[in-house]
Formats: structure tokens, sequence, C-alpha cells
């Protein structure tokens, strides 16, 4: 409970479980704090109809909730440490959340007041941890907390929100830190221990920021005359101990237990070129790693390459034949004098299937056309049937998933960009389906004239293009070796048809003389012409 005294600055609280009495004096930003001041007893006799000795000065926790909703009431939802907690650690922050978004500026030693056992006010930062949402209040004292203290938290109604609402009522709660000795939090490992494919850089951090953290890698136990005092990150590498025993201390405090932290630093697991899967012909199969200096062996025989003394050593390129499913299980091993161990095992299947249909080909073959023309896929395997995907664009799709039937053959006519992907099949299912063909037909636009051809050099220009195979999105431009382009306005281009019936270009103060035009579809279609002057 708080009240005023006349002609002070000051705060009078009650604490109603021990009936305790503080009186906060504010005076030149600083607050003195007295205890048990029996001059001002008769003061609060008024109020003992409001307070009753052995209930706790903490706001009730359903009425807060009842208010929580209410516009213009700010409440304090929650504290952190609770009221009464014991053996808080003396380096854990003091925090508040409230109803609404707090004032920054209301906020300060003065408003969100925490004082030690002696009633002396804790010095401090604040902070919102999750800005811009200013809820919730972090109080971080500027030193640690004093062991097997008792701290009171004050925070005053001129704490307000951002609409100008003042909290409802004072909030009082108080805890006691951690007795001297308390045993100091364990260290962390990050990334945690375990087995890695490359280099790794690993952190040893203690909750207690002025812990000191003293560590070994030669499998001893660090204490505070032994093992190296952790200030960096350590690098687990080729020629690394990667067995890490940590501990933390702090005066005052018990030591941590010792932390263990196992790395295993693997080499980098092979890569094989192509990937695994079925093929029409034998196949030539390339092995690498990430790992310099390691060398790779290699088996076909389903073996371990890593045990197997049979195991081929990789020294280049070899081919994996058919007709038949083959294995290929690869392993990296641990270059000399490193302490890396050897790498996991890759494990690659090939079906080598001579009895596949044969591949789509294309009729005329893939390439760039102005004439519209038709084109035949079809596979040289008598009986086979096509199913393929015509997209437009340079980009095509997977004809297992989306593709058409097309019978024994499909033709098409090509009007505009377009990529055809597809596979040849045998209806009897007697052979395997092919592999997929794919072929990218560019139909570029056509510039068929230009009006006007010419233009003088100190006004834009608007001229008109026809020609064809323009499309939505098509950009013009004027082109001259060794000076820079002239792009028209993408807004200034009208598309009607087969023409281009406005474009402005502004060739304002450009070098006189011969320019290209320059046409190109959004798909990177593109035609040029000589075709504008200048003058």
């Amino acid at each position: 409970m708080k009240c005023a005294l006349p002609g002070k600055r000051h705060v009078v609280l009650v604490r109603p479980t021990t009936c305790e009495v503080f009186l906060f004096f504010k005076r030149e930003e600083t607050i003195v704090m007295k205890k048990n001041i029996i001059s001002i007893i008769i003061i609060l006799i008024s109020l003992a109809t409001t307070v009753s000795c052995g209930k706790r000065l903490a706001s009730n926790p359903s009425a807060a909730a009842s208010y929580a909703d209410i516009p213009g009431i700010l409440l304090v939802t929650s504290i952190d440490p609770r009221n009464g907690t014991i053996d808080v650690p003396v380096y854990e922050p003091i925090t508040a959340s409230f109803s609404s978004n707090i004032d920054s500026t209301s906020v300060s030693l003065s408003s969100f007041i925490v004082a030690d056992s002696l009633f002396i006010p804790v010095d401090g930062d604040y902070s919102y941890p999750d800005f811009p949402d200013t809820r919730t209040i972090v109080f971080t004292p500027s030193a640690l907390l004093t062991n097997l203290t008792e701290y009171n938290v004050l925070l005053t109604p001129d704490i307000t929100d951002i609409a100008g609402n003042r909290l409802i009522s004072e909030k009082i709660w108080y805890f006691t830190t951690v007795s001297a000795g308390t045993t100091i939090q364990d260290p962390v490992f990050t990334p945690a221990c375990g087995i890695y494919e490359g280099p790794q850089v690993v952190s040893i951090t203690c909750l207690d920021p002025g812990a000191t953290i003293r560590y070994t890698t030669d499998g001893s136990d660090p204490s505070q005359s032994s093992g190296t005092k952790y200030t960096a990150p350590l690098h687990i590498n080729v020629n690394t101990p990667h067995q890490i025993k940590a501990r933390a201390y702090r005066t005052g405090f018990e030591e941590s237990s010792v932390v263990s932290a196992g790395y295993t630093i693997q080499a980098y697991t092979p890569t094989i070129d192509p990937p695994a899967g079925t093929y029409s012909a034998d196949t030539i199969v390339t092995l690498s790693t990430q790992t310099a200096g390691a060398a790779i062996k290699y088996t076909l025989d389903l073996s371990d390459p890593e045990i197997n003394p049979a195991a081929f050593d990789y020294a280049g390129p070899f081919t994996v034949t058919g007709p038949g499913t083959t294995t290929v299980r690869a392993v990296a091993l641990s270059p000399s004098l490193s302490q890396l161990a050897n790498s996991p095992i890759l494990q690659a299947v090939y079906s080598i299937n001579y009895s596949l249909v044969a591949p789509p080909g294309f009729n005329p073959g893939p390439g760039k056309y102005i004439n519209d023309p038709w084109i035949t896929i079809s596979s040289t395997t008598p009986g086979s049937h096509i199913k393929y995907t015509a997209v437009t664009g340079t980009v095509g799709s997977d004809p297992y998933v989306f593709g058409m039937e097309g019978g024994p053959d499909v033709s098409l006519k090509i009007t505009e960009t377009i990529t055809i992907t597809a596979y040849a099949y045998d209806p009897a299912a007697l052979l395997g389906d092919s592999l997929v063909s794919t072929g990218v037909y560019l139909v570029p636009p056509v510039i068929n004239s230009m009006t006007p051809k010419k233009g003088p050099n100190y006004q834009p220009i608007t001229v008109t293009i026809t020609g064809d195979h323009f499309k939505t999105g098509v950009d013009v431009k004027l082109k001259r070796n060794n000076e820079a382009d002239i792009v028209a306005d993408s807004q200034s281009i009208v598309l009607t048809g087969n023409t281009i019936s406005t474009c402005i270009l502004d060739i304002t103060r450009r070098t006189k003389g011969k320019w290209s035009l320059v046409v190109t579809n959004d798909d990177a279609g593109t035609t040029e012409k000589n075709e504008f002057r200048i003058y």
C-alpha cells in the first residue's frame, strides 16, 4: 500500500505479510529508504481497513484478469522473479509485463525501483525484449546482486502506456537471492557434441555473464589453476583434439560441474555424378569429396569399402556396365596425420537396361524459327508411343506427371517460344520406358517495318513497328556500337495485334547516325534490324 505525507516527496509502503513499513524519499533523483518508521504508524492507522497483516500486497490475479482487456486501464500482468521467490540467481534480471504497450519515457529509476535489504536503490538499465512491442520491461542491474539479500521492487503509477494511461495502482513485490557458495551454472557447448562433416566452430558459454570458464583438451579436468581460460570459440578441425572438458568459476560461488563434449569430425561424404538411376547405356561415373587430401575407396559388390581389402582406389572416372544393377559404395578416407574420421559411406544404385525404348527425337530439331514450323516427335523403336508436354517459355515440365498421350508420333505447329519434353514407351510393356528428351523452340519477334525511320535529336519521337510474334511485355530499344542503348519507356508501348502501334524513344541529344532497332519478347526471343537514323 502507498500513502503520502504532507510537504514531502515520498512514498510510504506497507508489506502486509510482515507488517513492515517502508518510506521512500525522493530527493534529487536519489531514493532513500528507511525501515520500521514508527513515526508514521499513526498515519497508517487510517489505512487499516484496507490493508490486513498477513496478506500479500501483490495485485489480485483475478482482478487483473478482469481488467486486462478494458481500454484505458493499465495493469501489471506478470512479474519475474515472482513475489516471495527465494534462491534467485544474483545475475538474474527483473521482468514485468503489462496489459498494454508502455511509454518508455515513463520508465526510470524513480518509477521502476529495485532496492536491496538496506533500501539502497539498485542501478541498472531497462530494455524491451519484444520491441517494438513494449509490454514487457526487463531491468538488468549494472552489477551482480548481493548474495542472500532480500530485494524489493516497486512499480509506481508514474508508469504510463503509449495512450497516456497510468498504472492503475502501485505494484510491490520482493525476492531473495541465493546464498554465497551456491553452485554456478554449468557451461554449455554450441553446437552440441556429436558427429559432423567438416570443421566446426565451438563456443562455450555460461548463464552467469561474470563467470570464468576454463577448459582442457587432453582428457584432464580443468581447475582454477589448470586448463585454458576460454576467451574465444574453438576451431575443431584437422590436427585438433576433439574431446573438450569445461568448468565455470566465480568468486563466492561453488564451481560448476565438469562438462564434457566430444566431437567427431568426419571427412565429407563423397559425391557421385551422374546421380543414381536407370540408364540405357553403360555409364561413366565420377567420384569426388570436399575434404582436401582425402583418398576415396569404392566397391561394386555391396561390400564395405572401408574394410574390404579388395576395394578399389579411386583414381578417376570409371564405367558402370550392364545389363543389370550395380551398387556403387564409396568412402572418403581421413588424410594422413589428421584426426578426421572417415566419411559416411555413399551408396548409389545404377540400373543399366539396354532393352529400353529409344528416346524420342524431334524433326526439325530444336532451335530458332520465324516461319511457324510443324515438328514431329517420334521414337525409332517400332510400336512405341509418345507422351509429351508443351509449355510456353524456355522451362519444361515432367512428362511422367503432366504428359499427354501422343500415340506413335506427335505433330505440333510452333507459333511461339515453347519447350517440349517427351518420352517413349512400349504399350505392350515388353521394353522399359525411354529417357526423357527435351527440345526448346525459340520463336523471336519479326520486324517488318518501322515508321518513321528517322528523327531529330532534339526531342523524343513516337514510332510504329509492324511485324509478327510480338508478345505482351515486349521491349523496344535502339542500339549502336559504343553508345548507351535508347530504351523505350515500357508504359509507352501499346501492342495492337501484330503491330506496336505506339512506342516513345527519347533520342534527345543522342549521337547522330544509324541505329539498330531491337525488339525482345519476355521469353528472351529477340530480333534486330538496322532500321533507324538520328539526325
